[in-house]
C-alpha cells in the first residue's frame, strides 16, 4: 500500500484489506514520494497512482494491476 496514513482514500483501501479474511495477509505500508528501503524489494518501483492511495495485491512473486479504488481491490482480493 502507497499512501498517506492519515489520508481517507488510504483508510478506504485498508478498510476493504482488514474486513477480507485473508489469512496468510501481509501488509505494508508506504507514505507516496517515499523510496523503498534497502532490502526490502516488494516495495521497489511501488508508486502512488495519479497521486491517489494505491495497492498492490501480490502473490507468488507476481502482481496484479495497481489498485485505486475500494470496489477494484475487493474484487482482486476475492479472486487470488
Amino acid at each position: 500500500m502507497v499512501g498517506d496514513p492519515s489520508a481517507l482514500d488510504t483508510r478506504r483501501l485498508l478498510d476493504v484489506v482488514y474486513s477480507t479474511f485473508l489469512p496468510n495477509k501481509v501488509v505494508v505500508g508506504l507514505p507516496p514520494d517515499t523510496a523503498a528501503p534497502p532490502g526490502f524489494p516488494l516495495l521497489e518501483g511501488r508508486t502512488a497512482v495519479g497521486g491517489r492511495a494505491t495497492a498492490y495485491v501480490c502473490q507468488n512473486f507476481a502482481c496484479r494491476e495497481p489498485a485505486t479504488e475500494p470496489d477494484v481491490l475487493a474484487a482482486q482480493l476475492r479472486d487470488p
